[in-house]
């Protein structure tokens, strides 16, 4: 019997070549709607996720890499990477698009699914899930272990809360619950389907429903931080990227705040934003 091959139409092709060109470097782009429709399938068959999402009240349509749909539904301490540069797109093109408003994710579902995802994948960096200690081999990795990161970041706290107190990272755990344990995650937005997949009740770290109020207010606020604060974040960050080269200016920021504010700002009702 003669084997039947099927071709795939040249313009599908083409098409879905483009998109892989694009996801290359990035973990999702946004598309029209209505090739998201026309090109489902094969968006699928080539192993990219299509959807198609709302963004401030406007249809866009959207395609990420599968392994981006599995560490926003169950973010792990490995995911960190990839979630901080998906927010990072996703704030380049709504804030492109739409101005100030789609700069701040928490506006939009989308933007703050992914942000909530970022911030638990943070946590699980400093305090390893689910064993309730500090995460000592990514300290270790990403230099946060430093005696004069650590000294850093004790000044930088009693800068920022202006306090004589000190931190105490162990203590962190009383600000984290285990997803399941007081919300249910049900692995999809009021935007966003991804029901087919869901995280396991039990499966990461996220903050206490009332300092994600708090971690959340101050996404939106920015405050400006004093110069003194500055000077120290700068000077611990120089030193962490010094000790490990594969960590960008943003990740080392995010980890030295997430220590600061589990070791200590979220017990006062405060947080340092997350970039």
């Amino acid at each position: 019997m003669n084997k039947i091959i099927i071709k795939q139409p040249e313009k599908e092709r083409d098409y879905i070549g483009g998109l892989e060109e694009q996801l290359k470097n990035c973990p999702l782009i946004f598309i029209p709607e209505k090739d998201v429709r026309m090109f489902e399938h094969e968006i699928g068959h080539a192993g990219y996720v299509p959807a198609v999402v709302k963004v401030l009240g406007q249809s866009v349509g959207i395609v990420m890499k599968s392994e981006l749909r599995g560490a926003i539904i169950d973010p792990s301490e490995d995911d960190l990477h990839n979630l901080t540069s998906a927010l990072g797109y996703y704030v380049t093109y709504a804030s492109a698009k739409y101005g100030e408003k789609g700069r701040i994710p928490s506006e939009t579902s989308l933007g703050r699914f992914i942000e909530d995802s970022m911030i638990s994948s943070l946590i699980s960096n400093i305090i390893k899930y689910p064993t309730n200690r500090i995460n000592s081999e990514k300290m270790r990795t990403y230099g946060l272990d430093q005696r004069d990161v650590l000294d850093l970041a004790n000044l930088a706290y009693q800068s920022y809360c202006r306090t004589t107190g000190q931190l105490a990272i162990g203590s962190g755990v009383e600000c984290l619950d285990s997803v399941g344990a007081s919300k249910q995650y049900s692995g999809s937005s009021d935007s966003i389907d991804l029901a087919s997949d869901v995280c396991y009740e039990g499966s990461h770290w996220k903050l206490k429903l009332e300092l994600e109020k708090i971690q959340k207010q101050i996404q939106k606020e920015l405050p400006m931080l004093s110069e003194e604060y500055q000077s120290l974040e700068t000077r611990a960050v120089k030193l962490m990227m010094n000790h490990n080269s594969d960590l960008t200016e943003q990740l080392a920021t995010n980890l030295f705040r997430m220590y600061i504010n589990l070791g200590g700002l979220y017990n006062h009702g405060k947080a340092l934003p997350i970039k």
